[in-house]
């Protein structure tokens, strides 16, 4: 399944840094980790060739975003057991 990047087209126009993560990056992690929770990990390089791959994200800046909230997900779920 690839998820297609033309509903976080506005993710693309973005070329300054964020604190705070913005809603397609929250988004587009969600629905990864809903998809495939026992391929994400807490080692983000991991991540990152799991959005490479389940995405057609050309922006290596939005691909790095989306795999550290993929970590941060991860970490979340193992907290709460």
């Amino acid at each position: 399944l690839l998820i297609n990047h033309r509903f976080f087209k506005h993710a693309l126009l973005k070329t300054h840094t964020m604190s705070v993560k913005p809603k397609y990056v929250k988004d587009l992690g969600k629905r990864i980790f809903e998809l495939y929770p026992d391929n994400v990990s807490n080692d983000f390089e991991v991540n990152k060739q799991i959005v490479i791959e389940t995405t057609d994200i050309q922006s290596a800046e939005v691909r790095n975003r989306v795999a550290g909230y993929l970590c941060s997900l991860k970490n979340q779920a193992e907290r709460q057991g």
